[in-house]
């Protein structure tokens, strides 16, 4: 299905509907007939965008993976959703059974963090204000299911969180949103493998805005799992990137320790 009718027949079209800018239809129209990418971007009047399609998958892939079909239509619908509880998700510019076209949300906070391109501070801010995101979003009720910080991205002081691929309404409550909290500092202390400002006031941000005690079950929940450290550490020793998520399990554990004062 080709832009130009997709709009007419995308799904929730009872919530507020987005008018793409001029011309985007036909520049998708363009991509869409090159060779199949699931996801791809190009920029258009200057402006960068995403296209994202069901993945092709073998009769393997589809036993290891499920429905792919299925996947990008959940993944759909709660960009949707999450847009109409006002949360920081992408909106969705075009979209039809086969894709959906989204504006890009900016740099990674995982390529903030390796690459250090931008100053300090305002890594410091963005890293606030993802703090600040997840926990309005666990606010509001809803879990995103894997919110590493290379699915955070930063934007003229905007952060956009993105994957949904992991989302589902069924996992909207607390003990998911322990589970975010934790793949979150998790995935920043793997990026870099040490403390640093950034995480110190993603913590404190999350703290801030936790009305929940989510914070407080992470902190069971690594109290718990502790013996994974001392478990791993012949593996985390080994000098290869390949094992960054235990080497960051003893950080983790740190900054959510009973009584940690890292983050607030």
């Amino acid at each position: 299905m080709w832009p130009e009718t997709a709009m007419a027949q995308c799904e929730g079209e009872d919530m507020k509907m987005i008018t793409p800018p001029a011309g985007l239809a036909e520049a998708v129209s363009a991509q869409l007939a090159q060779p199949f990418k699931r996801v791809t971007h190009f920029t258009h009047n200057g402006t960068v965008y995403w296209i994202k399609r069901p993945e092709r998958a073998d009769a393997r892939m589809r036993l290891q993976k499920g429905n792919a079909q299925r996947t990008f239509d959940a993944e759909r619908k709660a960009l949707k959703t999450l847009n109409a509880a006002g949360l920081p998700f992408p909106s969705i510019l075009l979209d039809s059974p086969d894709y959906f076209v989204t504006p890009d949300g900016g740099v990674p906070l995982m390529q903030l963090l390796r690459e250090a391109k931008l100053p300090e501070a305002e890594r410091v801010t963005a890293f606030e204000a993802a703090g600040r995101a997840l926990a309005l979003m666990h606010q509001a009720g809803f879990a995103h299911g894997r919110p590493s910080v290379k699915d955070m991205c930063w934007k003229d002081g905007q952060i956009t969180l993105l994957d949904l691929e992991y989302y589902s309404p069924a996992h909207n409550s607390f003990r998911y949103q322990v589970r975010d909290l934790i793949i979150f500092l998790h995935s920043a202390f793997a990026a870099v493998e040490e403390q640093r400002p950034e995480m110190t006031a993603a913590m404190r941000a999350y703290r801030l805005h936790d009305t929940n005690s989510i914070w407080a079950g992470a902190q069971a929940w690594c109290h718990r799992y502790r013996w994974l450290d001392p478990l791993t550490r012949p593996i985390q020793a080994l000098k290869t990137r390949h094992v960054r998520d235990f080497r960051a399990l003893p950080l983790l554990f740190d900054a959510l320790k009973d009584g940690a004062e890292q983050g607030g």
